[in-house]
This record gives C-alpha cells, sequence and structure tokens, in this order.
C-alpha cells in the first residue's frame, strides 16, 4: 500500500469515469477526501455512493489538513498541502505559477496533449453528429484558439472535408489542416465569421477577444 495513510483532497470533475481514479486510490491506503465545488462541474447522483464506500465529501473546501491536493482550474489553491499538487488544467497554471511546493501540471504531460487533442476533437465531432449535424463536406468553419482542443477540432473537421480556419497567434506556430489568421487581424476575422457555417471558441483564455473589435 504505497499510498498508506495519506491525505488526499480530489478537487476533479466528480462523474462516473472519476470512479476509477479512486479505486486505485483507495486501494493503495490513501485516506481520500473529495472536495465538489460551485466552480468545477459534478454528478451528485454519485454523492450517496461515495458515502456508502465511506469517503467523505467536503464542498467549497477552505481549509483542511492534506499531504496532496488534485485539483481543477486551481479551484483549491488557497489550501496548503504539505508535499505538493497536482493541477489539471492549462488554467490552473496561473494559480500555481508562484507557489513554493511542487507541482504537477497534468496538462503539459504527453498523454494529455493526446487525450485533449484527439479526445476532445472526437467528442465534438459525436456531439455535432448527435444534433444532426453531420454534412460537413465544403462547409466554413472558424474555430477561435489553435492549441491542443483546436487542433484536436480542426483535425476531425479536416477529416470530414470542412475548409477550417483557426484563430490564434501566428508567431511560431505550424498551421495544420487549417488557414490561420492572427488574432489581432480584426478585418479578416470579421469577414470570416459572417460567411461561417459553425464557428467554435476553444480557447482557456478568458475574455480573450475583448478589445479586438
Amino acid at each position: 500500500k504505497p499510498l498508506q495513510d495519506m491525505r488526499l483532497l480530489d478537487g476533479t470533475p466528480l462523474f462516473t469515469n472519476t470512479l476509477v481514479k479512486f479505486l486505485p486510490l483507495l486501494a493503495g491506503g490513501a485516506e481520500l477526501t473529495v472536495a465538489v465545488s460551485d466552480r468545477i462541474p459534478y454528478d451528485a447522483a454519485l454523492l450517496p455512493l461515495l458515502a456508502e464506500w465511506g469517503v467523505p465529501v467536503v464542498k467549497n473546501a477552505i481549509s483542511g489538513d492534506y499531504d496532496c491536493i488534485l485539483d481543477c482550474g486551481g479551484a483549491h489553491a488557497r489550501l496548503t498541502p504539505k508535499l505538493g499538487v497536482v493541477e489539471l488544467t492549462r488554467s490552473g497554471y496561473y494559480h500555481y505559477e508562484s507557489s513554493k511546493l511542487p507541482v504537477i501540471l497534468v496538462d503539459d504531460s504527453r498523454v494529455k496533449t493526446i487525450e485533449t487533442c484527439l479526445g476532445t476533437g472526437d467528442g465534438f465531432m459525436r456531439g455535432m453528429e448527435a444534433l444532426g449535424y453531420g454534412d460537413w463536406k465544403g462547409r466554413n468553419v472558424v474555430i477561435f484558439g489553435y492549441g491542443k482542443v483546436g487542433r484536436g477540432v480542426a483535425y476531425y473537421c479536416h477529416e470530414k472535408g470542412a475548409i477550417v480556419t483557426a484563430v490564434d497567434r501566428t508567431e511560431g506556430v505550424v498551421p495544420e489542416y487549417v488557414t490561420l489568421i492572427d488574432k489581432n487581424d480584426c478585418g479578416t476575422i470579421k469577414t470570416v465569421v459572417k460567411e461561417a457555417w459553425c464557428v467554435v471558441t476553444a480557447t482557456g483564455i478568458r475574455e480573450a477577444l475583448r478589445g479586438n473589435g
């Protein structure tokens, strides 16, 4: 039991697939507490199951004595775990960039790159098809944000025959499957949006378009 008596707080989104992560933590001997927050989506129907497992649940945690926190979006950045933090998202990075504790940023891992790019892109396409939007051939698609998520969406749109335009910074970026427009080129952006069949926002930067006309 490598995690024997390790006090863990899990503040990541709580859904059915999250339970798979809890199993090895509990089997490893961890003292697991699950945190739900008004800032992070969760399935309240799972709370009775956690009670059956004997896993305590806290809401909007602002205090607690933990060895390690598994966080999402920096929702629990005010807490001070003994050993460090595992942060799930890129947006959470900004909450921990000045932390004096060790922080593992999952978003920087190769596995996360594959999951975020291809997994999210596939989920986007399946979701659109479920809503009745299955014919993409020759359609104009504009994607705001050409990071991991944007590239994944662009890939699947391209595979379906769409004409894809992405809006992002252009310096140091090698576009694939898309025509890339600089995020400050307001005139061109307005033109392509007017001609778009579908517009996708895939940026984690709050108010990314503010001040750009």
